[in-house]
C-alpha cells in the first residue's frame, strides 16, 4: 500500500463516503489530492481489488467510490 492509497481512503472516510449514495467521483478525489488522473485511477483499481472501496451509484456518467468496512478497519490499523 502506498501513501496515495491511504490518502484516498482518508478522503472517503473523512467525507462520510460510506454508501452507494454518499460517494465521490474520481474528479472530486482529484480535487482533494492534486494527483494526476492516471495515478488516482490506478490507486482506485488497487483499492477495489483489495475490497477497501466499492463503486457507488453513477453521477451522470461518472463512476463514484465509497470506503467499505474493510477499508475503514485498514485505515484505523494504519493510523494507530
Amino acid at each position: 500500500m502506498h501513501r496515495s492509497d491511504v490518502e484516498i481512503l482518508q478522503i472517503l472516510g473523512k467525507n462520510d463516503c460510506i454508501s452507494e449514495v454518499k460517494a465521490f467521483s474520481i474528479n472530486k478525489i482529484l480535487a482533494f489530492t492534486g494527483y494526476k488522473y492516471s495515478k488516482v485511477h490506478g490507486d482506485l483499481s488497487k483499492l477495489l481489488t483489495a475490497e477497501y472501496i466499492q463503486r457507488g451509484l453513477k453521477n451522470e456518467r461518472a463512476e463514484t467510490y465509497y470506503i467499505t468496512e474493510k477499508g475503514i478497519a485498514k485505515l484505523r490499523g494504519l493510523m494507530q
